[in-house]
Order: C-alpha cells, then structure tokens, then sequence
C-alpha cells in the first residue's frame, strides 16, 4: 500500500528583537496583530529523576528573527529539545558562551517569552545540570531545562549572541510541542529511527521522516559511531559530525527528541572491557550532545506521557549490563533498579498504550539468530521482564533498533506472547543485516531466518517508521516508508489488549 500527504505551510511567525525589549509577531492566514511587551526571564528547574508528560511539535515551520542574521558559523549544530514534565530541555553544542536562549509558544503573546543563561548550575553543589554529576562543563555548550510552559503547545526555540536588548546574530529556530495534560487522550504519532552510520552519510530517511507530521523523534540509539573516539576531545568531535549532518539538522530542529544509546555512542561492543576514563569519557559526551538528562546517579531511564494516550518508556539497556551474568538465574541486562521501576511504572500507568524504547530487540528469534547481545540471551530477566507484563498489563508493545533492519513481529511466535509486538525502527543509515539480507535475495530462507508465523514484516532498506497511537479505537497504526521509493512500502494496524 501506497500513501502521501501533501504537508503545506499555512503560518510564519516573526519575532523582533530590539533595544528596550522583544516584539512578538504571529501572523497567520487572516492577518493577526502583532502583540508586543517586554520579555519575561524565567528560571528553569532540575530535570534529573523526573518522569516527565511531554508531547512534540508536527512539520518544522520557518522563523524568521527580523533584523537578527541566522549564523551557523557562529552555531553551527542545531538545538535538541528533549522532553521533561512540563518543560522542554534543550541542548546546543556549538554555541558563544555569551548566547541566550529564548523559547516562546505558537500564538503567545511577547509576555510569555523565556529569555535563559546558556546553562544552569546547582548553587548547592555547582555542578551544571543537564552533565553527569561531578562533570566539567565545555566551551561553546548550552544546556538548560526550561519549566512550566504551556502543555499541549508547539514552543520555538533559539540561541542569541551579542548585547542583551540587540542581539547580533541567532541560532537555527527549533520546533517543540511540550506535554499534553494528564487526562487528554489526543492521537500521537511518534517516528523512529536507529543506526545512523558516517559511512552512509546523508541520513537522507531522517530528512525523509519529516516530511509527515509527528509529535516525537524517537532515537533507538547508534545515533553516532564513535568507535575511534577514546578521548573527551575525540568524542566531541565525532558528536559534531554526526549533528551536523542534514538529516539530524532537519530531525532535531522539527520537533521533540527522545533518545537512547546502544554500543558505538561510546565503543562497538561491550563496554565492560574498556578503561574507566574511556568510558566515562563517552558518557560525558553523550549529556553534552543530547536532551539526555542523567539523575544523581547517572541515570537516564525514564518514561514520558503524551496525555494518557501513550506513555513511552525510554530503558538503558547498555548502560547497566553484566555479561557475566548472562546465562545465571540473576542474570542482568537493566539493573534490578531499573527493571523495578520499569514494571513498577508500567503497572501504575493511565495511558492506553505503552511503548518501551530498547535499544535491542526483546524478542525470541529463530534459533539461527545469535543472542549474547539482546534480551534472550539474558534468560532470566527477559521472564521476569515479560512474566509481569503478558496478561497483567494492557497496550504494551516494543520499539527497537540494533539489527540494521525494520521489522514488525510477534515477541514470540507461539504461546500467550505471540499477541505482544516489537518494531525494529529504520533502519535510518547502516550496512544491510545480512540474514535478512540473505532472504531478500533468497526467498526461500524466510521460514529460516524471518518465519511468517512470527514476521509481517523485515527490510534491509533505509526507511522512515512511523507509529501512530489511537486511543479511541484503540489500535496502533504502523507504517514503513521507504528512502528510495518515498512510498509506504509496509502498513500496518496493531490491537494492543
């Protein structure tokens, strides 16, 4: 099945900025007024630890700062805003360490306009929030958490340099629509990718996915082969590659960002073999380059609501693995912190559907398929995993990345957990897996590597993925569109019970 949507623009918004104040415009099809008054500065709370209820923006919208010059020599990466209850926490890698944020709402008048310092510290410790506790902060970095905007409401944001009152230059402008509220149960639709390899540079699917509105970007994580980095300088530089490549310019600045890692964020394979300084090293990096907030601990698993239509559980399941462990009764992929808040939270959530970002798939495959790096060759905690999900809690399904392939299956295909579902998202920019890449060229494999009893759907191709959650009927709409093609070359709907 085929499918397009003709995406057209019908606002553009103005701000002015200037001696005295800031003047916000919004103009629409029947000619608004503009509205102006001084800007209000806001400060912004301390994401870390939070849950948050958050919601994204559709199709980037141009924005103009009249009289301000865009000046990506000046910020040459773009701005990520990640979701956090109530707010938004937004990231720059590449800004002077004299430029001010600004977020303001769709329709607003100037008065609600947040005007922030490039960073936050906690006058307690003085560490900067948003880093790894303890954590240096970089040069030409901002990261803050802006709190209690408006839920429901596509926020612009933007970094400004020069004189406060007459900046002289500004950032590229980033599109965010923050939570809806507890209660609302609107249709979200949330689009996906993992794996975005420099070798397959442009990421020419992230561009592609937006070209149809979505409420969230979730990233499954090998967002950035750092492979080669060992040092902070090495990693930060691999970071500015990877953001500045035009796929992740158009992905971070349509609308909200929620990610995680897998391996090459810090080395390809497990990171238990490598020196401590590599690793934190990575670590740091990673809270540098995204929303990613780590709590006290240097934790960053979290869930996020869109009303309760959908509350997204976003897992470390990296981060916090022994490998040692692996074929033993206490076997542990997530630590037993983490996988008690997991079934915790998902048992006490309001939404209709629950979706549980990992990073690997959580699925049983065929035999053929090699498990020491995914959920089921960590036997005993997958069981305690699914035990508390399957017949206990309803509207939960799996969205992950890892394989180098997109796919919509059957988290086992026999059994009460053949009616739970996984999607592997993208693949967004990676080399073919070369099992599904062997049935692609000989159908006659697919009952070996990828049976129909338990896969609608596997493709090596780069794709834009998309999952659209309604409420009201109750179904998960899941749909697959092809780099190449630029068509939907897989659709599909799921009844999560």
């Amino acid at each position: 099945m085929t499918h397009s949507r003709d995406l057209r623009l019908d606002r553009r918004h103005f701000i002015r900025l200037g001696t005295g104040g800031l003047a916000l415009a919004t103009l629409g099809c029947g000619g608004e007024p503009a509205v102006a008054a001084a800007a209000d500065t806001a400060t912004a709370s301390d994401a870390s630890g939070s849950d948050a209820s958050t919601g994204d923006t559709a199709a980037p919208l141009p924005f103009d700062l009249s009289g301000v010059p865009e000046d990506t020599a000046l910020f040459p990466l773009p701005i990520a805003a990640g979701p956090v209850a109530g707010g938004l926490t937004v990231v720059c890698s590449s800004a002077p360490a004299t430029s001010r944020w600004l977020v303001w709402p769709e329709g607003g008048d100037a008065s609600s306009v947040v005007e922030l310092p490039p960073f936050d510290v906690d006058p307690a410790s003085g560490d900067t929030r948003g880093l790894r506790k303890g954590a240096s902060r970089p040069e030409g970095w901002a990261k803050r958490t802006v709190s209690s905007l408006a839920p429901g409401v596509r926020h612009f944001v933007a970094l400004v340099h020069g004189p406060e009152g007459a900046p002289t230059a500004r950032s590229r402008i980033t599109t965010a629509r923050v939570p809806h509220a507890e209660g609302e149960t609107p249709t979200i639709t949330l689009s996906a990718t993992a794996c975005t390899k420099y070798w397959y540079v442009p990421y020419d699917a992230l561009t592609l996915a937006t070209e149809r509105p979505y409420d969230a970007f979730l990233h499954l994580g090998d967002m950035s082969y750092n492979d080669d980095a060992v040092s902070l300088e090495q990693y930060r530089e691999a970071w500015a590659k990877t953001l500045a490549d035009p796929g992740y310019v158009s992905i971070l600045g349509a609308g909200v960002f929620l990610n995680t890692w897998d391996d090459h964020e810090i080395a390809n394979g497990e990171w238990t073999e490598l020196p401590a300084e590599h690793v934190k090293n990575g670590r740091d990096a990673f809270y540098e380059a995204t929303p990613a907030v780590p709590d006290a601990q240097g934790r960053f698993w979290r869930s996020v609501r869109w009303g309760h239509t959908v509350e997204v559980f976003v897992l470390d399941v990296r981060g916090e693995r022994d490998p040692a462990s692996r074929e033993t009764p206490n076997a542990q992929f997530v630590s037993p912190a983490q996988l008690e808040w997991l079934l915790r939270a998902l048992a006490e959530s309001p939404c209709r559907f629950k979706l549980i970002m990992t990073s690997v798939p959580v699925a049983r495959f065929p035999e053929v398929w090699p498990v020491k790096d995914v959920w089921d060759g960590y036997t005993a905690q997958r069981e305690a995993l699914l035990s508390a999900i399957v017949g206990r809690v309803r509207g939960v399904i799996f969205v992950g990345g890892d394989y180098h392939f997109g796919s919509v299956h059957r988290v086992e295909r026999e059994g009460p957990r053949k009616d739970h579902w996984e999607i592997l998202a993208g693949p967004g920019a990676a080399s073919p897996n070369p099992l599904v890449g062997l049935v692609e060229v000989s159908p006659e494999l697919t009952e070996t590597y990828v049976p129909k009893a338990q896969f609608e759907y596997a493709n090596t191709q780069s794709a834009a993925t998309e999952l659209v959650f309604d409420p009201a009927a109750g179904t998960v709409q899941v749909r697959f569109t092809a780099l190449e093609s630029r068509e939907v070359v897989f659709e599909t709907v799921l009844t999560p019970d």
